[in-house]
């Protein structure tokens, strides 16, 4: 409920009209069964994401980035958009100092609490990235190009072409800031896209994002991704 709202508000800033915006987040089915009934953490990590970014476009230039930082202590996902929330800030610099100081407060937190276990998500993001759940884009490709699962070959080639995307949309929301939220939504696309390790409800990574789009062609992407996660399950390509 606190997603939908900041939804709500944040495309009101943006003189967009609230209600679609909320419905593609709200009634989004794979939202609605995968993250909210399988309760899972990545949707306590878009709260403060989402905080963020109404905050930058409201023009809290640190508040915002500092706010958004703290979803990066709830999952490390959020780390893809906070380029993207640091870029679309109006005075970058006091944007990046704030989400550092989060980032060294965060940091220094998780030591004191769990000691030097706190470092542990690193091997946990590796060993994810080396599994196959089966249900990865990749993996359902591999009925038309023939290979099973999730090849090293695929994988390098997936893991290429997304570092080239992020470059790219890094350096268009450099160039134009108006564009941040979409590049940010089209970097999460381009993560689904290319891991190899996709699970259902991380589609709620994407559809906040896509929600708060000048253009309909992240939330068709937004809407085909729902579409991918939901049918894969139901009926797999592979078994």
């Amino acid at each position: 409920m606190g997603i939908c709202a900041l939804i709500w508000a944040t495309a009101r800033r943006l003189g967009l009209a609230p209600l679609p915006a909320l419905a593609l987040y709200g009634l989004n089915p794979a939202v609605l069964v995968y993250a909210l009934g399988g309760a899972h953490n990545d949707v306590l990590m878009m709260l403060p994401l989402m905080a963020g970014i109404y905050l930058v476009v409201a023009g809290r230039d640190r508040v915002g980035p500092a706010v958004a930082a703290l979803a990066v202590g709830v999952k490390a996902s959020a780390g893809l958009a906070m380029p993207f929330v640091i870029l679309g800030a109006r005075r970058r610099l006091d944007a990046l100092g704030a989400a550092i100081a989060t980032g060294v407060l965060l940091v220094a937190v998780a030591f004191v609490a769990f000691g030097t276990q706190a470092a542990d998500f690193i091997n946990v993001l590796g060993t994810q990235q080396r599994l196959d759940s089966g249900t990865s884009v990749i993996a359902q490709l591999g009925s038309w190009f023939g290979w099973t699962g999730n090849p090293t070959g695929a994988r390098e080639v997936a893991s290429v072409l997304f570092g080239l995307l992020l470059v790219y949309l890094i350096a268009r929301a450099w160039r134009r800031p108006r564009d941040w939220l979409e590049c940010a939504g089209w970097s999460t696309v381009a993560l689904m896209v290319s891991t190899s390790w996709l699970l259902a409800w991380y589609i709620v990574w994407l559809v906040p994002l896509a929600a708060l789009s000048r253009t309909r062609w992240l939330q068709a992407a937004a809407v085909g991704m729902t579409v991918f996660v939901v049918a894969v399950r139901a009926v797999p390509i592979l078994d």
